[in-house]
């Protein structure tokens, strides 16, 4: 399952090394994390993605989701 999530400013401006993690929502679900690029996008290839899992920005957390193969997330920080 690949997924990537793009992080930009409140001016829409690309976020470079933000660090965004993916943890499943149960206890031994597992975990993920990666940084944004140049271009602010942190993709992810997790081959046993959770149903749902939290997605979190430089240690904060943005709420829980449910993506598809190739999905694409966006959060402004």
């Amino acid at each position: 399952m690949a997924f990537s999530i793009c992080v930009v400013d409140s001016d829409g401006q690309t976020r470079t090394s933000a660090e965004v993690g993916a943890r499943s929502i149960r206890f031994l679900g597992g975990a993920m994390s990666e940084y944004t690029d140049e271009d602010g996008w942190a993709n992810f290839d997790w081959p046993n993605l959770p149903e749902t899992f939290i997605v979190s920005v430089n240690g904060d957390d943005q709420g829980e989701y449910q993506l598809d193969d190739g999905d694409t997330l966006s959060f402004t920080v």
